[in-house]
């Protein structure tokens, strides 16, 4: 299942910046772009769902721009990337589909749009696209196979929780050789 996004804002080369760019949005933010487009195309997502996609998203705009797409870190979790606070705002769902009141009263899917420049945007909704079709499950075995993900675990069970956080630079050096 390994997928390139693309953009055709990136020229892109195999060298590595790692001056990274300060963020321009939250995980929530990210996460209620994805729900919003989600219920647009009659789409469910569940929290095991998202926070692969948020992470895909960060790596991808990390790696296409040079820029933290937010400030967060992101923990290597036994089950695959996961950021906390979303993580604590989405636990409430349980297992089940997030509900559209995490979109907060009001939202307009154009709303939903406000954070993110237009190339951060761009980037935002190929990874919707590449990813949207595949189950949690799937997304977690795909990170599994993910080396930023796997370098933070290193030494850690497979079940082991830890507090292992995902490097950013193991990010670059994965995602722009794809």
């Amino acid at each position: 299942m390994v997928r390139s996004v693309q953009s055709t804002e990136w020229k892109g080369t195999q060298d590595v910046d790692t001056t990274i760019a300060p963020a321009v949005a939250t995980p929530e933010d990210v996460a209620r772009y994805f729900l919003g487009r989600a219920f647009e195309d009659g789409d469910l997502i569940t929290n095991l769902k998202m926070q692969k996609l948020v992470y895909l998203a960060y790596a991808w705009v990390l790696a296409r721009t040079g820029g933290r797409l937010f400030a967060e870190p992101i923990e290597a979790r036994p089950n695959g990337p996961n950021v906390a606070s979303l993580d604590d705002d989405l636990s409430r769902y349980g297992r089940g589909p997030i509900e559209e009141d995490f979109l907060g009263e009001g939202a307009t899917f154009a709303m939903l749009q406000n954070p993110f420049p237009r190339d951060v945007l761009h980037i935002i909704d190929g990874v919707y696209e590449a990813y949207i079709g595949e189950s949690g499950l799937g997304l977690t075995l795909y990170m599994h196979g993910d080396l930023p993900w796997q370098n933070a675990r290193q030494g850690l069970d497979d079940s082991e929780r830890g507090n292992a956080t995902i490097r950013d630079e193991d990010i670059l050096v994965a995602y722009t050789s794809r």
